[in-house]
């Protein structure tokens, strides 16, 4: 699949739409979420930015998420669009994607004075001390404000990312990290969920059987038991690792995703599934069919990755939700071929 003309197009609207210019930069607004702000969108349109070869946007987003760091050196989660502080604290899956749109941006415009490479080294440096679990195996925490019993959320596993992290910062301790993810996935979330179904739950409340349980995630469906909204993002995350390195778990996990994807079709995914494959209802979904389709870029065959570009090109969220939409760009960008490996 190659449409930059029409992702271009897509970009353009979805800044119209989400993107609100600040004394600090720019961020990325929700605006059914009373026009707040997240850390989880500045990393999207770091991304994004970054990938699309867009330096001005990028740089007011890394304006802003600096403004808006806490004392960790880590962005806060949660924040009004002139940068004042609504929910405190880092979230992991947000911080790791500014990570790599600062390595990223360092490789597409080399010859700026901004120090995107340093800064990456430095946000790295304050991801791996903060948020990742050192009392065990180096699993992605929440963000760097948790205390314990710890959630984990199999959808902040990042491989792609934490390998060239490795690449950048010469720490081995990203490769530990995963090593850590992967066992996590094929030990205790491969037992949990139907068989090669590659199906993960929003959240864990343990490392060894990968299940929600003790009301830890009270904010979400089932307490976090099912491929929900968070889960989504696991295809893209480990497709990414796949199409980037072929790494052979990534292979294997998006791969068990795919053969399920298909087998329900386009129209099966609607609104998620519990642990054993059995639908949770609803109807078509952006956030859901754009994320399957992920999975289809590193294996499968040209038919099946053009249909499923299809459906994602077709299927829109007509409520305007920020997340579905930007994960339908995210997608779109990785489909079209145009979310390449970093040559540092």
């Amino acid at each position: 699949v190659t449409d930059p003309d029409f992702v271009m197009s897509e970009y353009e609207s979805w800044k119209n739409k989400y993107v609100v210019q600040s004394g600090a930069g720019a961020c990325v607004s929700r605006p059914q979420q009373g026009n707040d702000c997240v850390s989880e969108g500045l990393g999207y349109g770091m991304l994004l930015s970054a990938t699309l070869d867009d330096q001005d946007l990028f740089d007011q987003l890394w304006s802003f998420t600096q403004y808006v760091m806490d004392e960790k050196g880590l962005p806060n989660w949660d924040l009004t669009t002139t940068g004042d502080v609504i929910g405190a604290g880092s979230a992991t899956d947000a911080d790791l994607d500014i990570a790599l749109g600062l390595i990223i941006a360092s490789t597409k415009w080399t010859d700026s004075s901004s120090s995107y490479l340093s800064d990456a080294k430095t946000m790295i440096s304050s991801i791996m001390a903060n948020d990742l679990d050192y009392s065990d195996t180096l699993m992605s925490l929440p963000g760097d404000s948790w205390g314990a019993p710890y959630p984990y959320n199999p959808s902040y596993f990042s491989p792609a990312h934490m390998e060239l992290f490795q690449q950048v910062s010469g720490d081995d301790r990203w490769l530990s990290a995963i090593t850590a993810g992967y066992t996590f996935l094929n030990n205790s979330c491969a037992k949990k969920s139907l068989a090669k179904s590659g199906l993960v739950p929003d959240w864990s409340a343990s490392l060894s059987d990968c299940t929600a349980g003790n009301n830890i995630i009270i904010w979400d469906q089932d307490n976090g038991a099912d491929y929900y909204y968070d889960a989504i993002r696991t295809p893209w995350r480990l497709a990414l690792h796949a199409a980037w390195k072929c790494d052979p778990s990534a292979l294997s996990w998006t791969t068990n995703m795919a053969n399920f994807f298909q087998q329900k079709g386009v129209h099966g995914i609607l609104q998620g599934f519990d642990m054993q494959g059995n639908s949770l209802g609803g109807q078509d979904n952006t956030c859901f069919i754009s994320t399957s389709a992920t999975a289809m870029v590193p294996g499968t065959d040209v038919d099946t990755v053009n249909e499923w570009w299809q459906a994602t090109k077709g299927t829109y969220d007509q409520s305007g939700l920020y997340f579905c939409d930007t994960l339908r760009l995210l997608s779109l960008t990785f489909q079209a071929g145009l979310m390449t490996y970093p040559q540092l």
